[in-house]
C-alpha cells in the first residue's frame, strides 16, 4: 500500500474509532425510541427559538406570522417524516425492500432504485468529462463569461448520486470489529501490532470500513476511477464524504452524500435552521450559518478531530500520491467539489472554506469549480457577501460555485430565501429564517430549446445567459440520450407531487441530458 493512501486511511480510521464512543443508529424498538427523542428535542429547540424571536421582533405581525408559520410547517413535516422513518426502518420493511431491490433494481438504495441512471452514462460521456476535468484554468482576461461544463456536470451528478449507495453498515461493522479486537482511538498512531499488514487487527477494521457497495465498486471499475471514503461527518449514520480520482490524471473530486430518506438524523440536520457563529471556520460569515449543515463539517465532539481536518488531510494525501505516480506529466491537481441535496449544502460550506482559507491545501492543488445539485439555503446574506467578495478577489484562477436547480425543485426553491432578494424587506430582522440565502450562481436547468439561465444575482446579473459547453451536445447533435421523458415529465409537472419529484437525482439527470449547449 502506498504511504499516502495508508495515511489517508489511518486518518479516516482514527475518526471512525473516535466515533465508536458515540451511539450508532439503532433498529427496532430502541431505534424508534431514539427517533422519538430526536423529534422531541427538535420541537423544544425550534419553538424555544420561535418564542425568543417573537420577543425580539416586537410587534411586527408579518414577521411573527412568518416565523410561526414556518415553525408549525417544519414541526408537522418532521412529524410526518418521523412516522415514515419508523415504518421505513422496521426490520420487515427493510428486508422486503432489500429483496425487491435485489430482484428488480440491482440492489440500489431507495434514492436510486426508481431509475438506475448509472447504466445510462456512456463511456463517451465519461471520457468527455475526464478531458474537461484535467484542463488548466482559463485565462481570466480571455474569458468574460461564467462557463458551465455540461460534460463535467454529468459525471459529477453521477458521483453525487452514487454516494447514496453506501449506508451505515461499513462504519458500524468497523466499530464492532474494533471492539472485538480491543482497538482504541489511539491505536492508529501507536503500536506495531496495529499496522495495515495482512491479518493485522487494524487491517481487519480497515477492511470493513473500505467495503464498497456493489454499485460504487461496479461504477468505479467500469470507468477506471479510484474511490475512498474520507470522513463520516460526525455521525455513525450513513452521512459521509468521499474522494474520487484518476491515479493517472490530474484531478480529484470531493463529494458529499445527501439525505437518506429513512435516516431521521439526516432530516433533523436538514430542518435544524438555528444559526451558528461560523466566523472562526468561515472568516467573514458571522452568525448566520445553518447550524445543522455547519456541524457536519466543523463540530468536534470532545477530543474528536473535526471532520473538515480529516477531509483536508485526505485531499492532500491523494494529491501527493498522484504527483508521485506522474512526476513528469502532472504539476498541478484540479480539485472539484460536488453533492446533491444535503450533500450539496455541506459541500457548499466546504467549497467556501477552501475559497476563504487558502493555506490548507497543498501548493500543487488548484481549487476549481463546485457543482451543487438541488442546493438548499445555507447561510444569511452577510455570509453570501463575504463569499462573493472572496471568490471575486481570487479571479486569477476563475472559479464558480454552480448551484444547479431542476425547474421548481421543492428543496432548492421552496424554502424561505429572503436573503436572495436584492431588497430584502426583512433585512433588519434578528430572526435567521428571514435572512437565509443561497450560496453561488444558480443555473436553472430548462428543457431544450429554452436556454439555461444564470439567476444567482450575487455572482452574475439576474437572468444572464450562461455559456454551456460540451463536446457531445450541439444543435445538430443532441447527444446519445435524446429520449422522451414521457411519464416522468408528466409527473414532474404535477402541481402536488411534481416539485418533490423534481428533487430526485434521476430528474436532474434528465435535465442535463436534454440541456443545450451555447449561450
Amino acid at each position: 500500500m502506498d504511504a499516502e493512501l495508508d495515511s489517508l486511511r489511518r486518518n479516516h480510521l482514527a475518526e471512525v474509532l473516535q466515533l465508536s464512543i458515540t451511539v450508532g443508529q439503532a433498529t427496532g424498538l430502541p431505534g424508534t425510541i431514539s427517533m422519538l427523542s430526536q423529534y422531541g428535542k427538535y420541537l423544544i429547540s425550534t419553538w424555544s427559538s420561535v418564542f425568543q424571536a417573537i420577543v425580539s421582533l416586537g410587534f411586527r405581525p408579518v414577521q411573527v406570522a412568518l416565523c410561526l408559520s414556518f415553525a408549525f410547517g417544519a414541526s408537522v413535516a418532521m412529524g410526518v417524516l418521523l412516522v415514515a422513518c419508523i415504518i421505513g426502518n422496521h426490520p420487515n420493511i427493510v428486508k422486503a425492500f432489500n429483496w425487491f431491490s435485489e430482484k428488480y433494481y440491482s440492489g440500489l438504495s431507495p434514492v436510486n432504485a426508481p431509475r438506475n441512471i448509472f447504466r445510462e452514462i456512456s463511456q463517451k460521456e465519461v471520457d468527455a468529462a475526464r478531458v474537461a476535468l484535467q484542463q488548466p484554468p482559463k485565462d481570466p482576461k480571455a474569458v468574460g463569461e461564467h462557463i458551465f461544463n455540461l460534460d463535467m456536470a454529468k459525471l459529477l451528478l453521477q458521483l453525487a448520486s452514487l454516494m447514496y449507495e453506501r449506508g451505515a453498515e461499513p462504519v458500524n461493522s468497523a466499530v464492532a470489529t474494533a471492539h472485538t479486537h480491543g482497538i482504541s482511538p489511539s491505536s492508529t498512531t501507536s503500536g506495531t501490532q496495529y499496522s495495515f499488514t495482512r491479518g493485522g487487527a487494524l487491517a481487519a477494521v480497515n477492511d470493513e470500513l473500505q467495503k464498497k457497495d456493489g454499485a460504487i465498486a461496479d461504477f468505479c471499475h467500469t470507468f477506471g476511477l479510484n474511490y475512498a471514503p474520507v470522513s463520516e461527518l460526525n455521525t455513525r449514520d450513513s452521512a459521509y464524504a468521499a474522494l474520487f480520482w484518476d491515479p493517472s490524471s490530474n484531478w480529484i473530486i470531493l463529494a458529499f452524500k445527501g439525505t437518506s430518506p429513512t435516516e431521521y438524523n439526516d432530516w433533523v440536520t436538514d430542518f435544524d435552521y438555528q444559526t451558528v457563529d461560523a466566523d472562526l471556520e468561515l472568516p467573514g460569515f458571522g452568525k448566520g450559518v445553518h447550524g445543522g449543515f455547519f456541524q457536519r463539517l466543523f463540530r468536534s465532539n470532545n477530543s474528536m478531530t473535526k471532520p473538515w481536518d480529516t477531509i483536508v488531510k485526505g485531499v492532500n494525501e491523494i494529491a501527493k500520491d498522484i504527483l508521485k505516480r506522474n512526476p513528469d506529466s502532472v504539476a498541478k491537481i484540479n480539485l472539484y467539489v460536488t453533492g446533491h441535496s444535503l450533500g450539496s449544502a455541506v459541500a457548499s460550506l466546504a467549497f467556501s472554506r477552501l475559497v476563504l482559507v487558502k493555506s490548507e491545501l497543498d501548493g500543487h492543488i488548484v481549487l476549481r469549480d463546485g457543482y451543487m445539485f438541488a442546493a438548499p439555503i445555507v447561510c444569511d446574506a452577510k455570509s453570501v457577501k463575504a463569499f462573493n467578495k472572496a471568490i471575486n478577489m481570487s479571479m486569477s484562477i476563475p472559479r464558480t460555485l454552480w448551484r444547479i436547480t431542476n425547474m421548481d425543485d421543492i428543496v432548492a426553491t421552496g424554502l424561505p430565501a429572503f436573503g436572495d432578494l436584492r431588497n430584502n424587506p426583512f433585512s433588519t430582522s434578528s430572526h435567521p429564517l428571514l435572512s437565509f440565502a443561497h450560496l453561488g450562481a444558480e443555473i436553472k436547468m430548462l428543457r431544450n430549446p429554452t436556454p439555461c439561465l444564470v439567476v444567482g444575482w450575487p455572482l452574475c446579473s439576474r437572468n444572464d445567459p450562461v455559456v454551456v459547453t460540451s463536446t457531445l451536445h450541439s444543435a445538430s447533435n443532441p447527444g446519445d440520450h435524446g429520449r422522451s421523458p414521457g411519464v416522468l415529465l408528466i409527473l414532474e409537472q404535477n402541481p402536488f407531487f411534481g416539485r418533490i419529484l423534481q428533487h430526485a437525482g434521476f430528474c436532474y439527470w434528465d435535465q442535463l441530458q436534454s440541456a443545450e449547449r451555447g449561450a
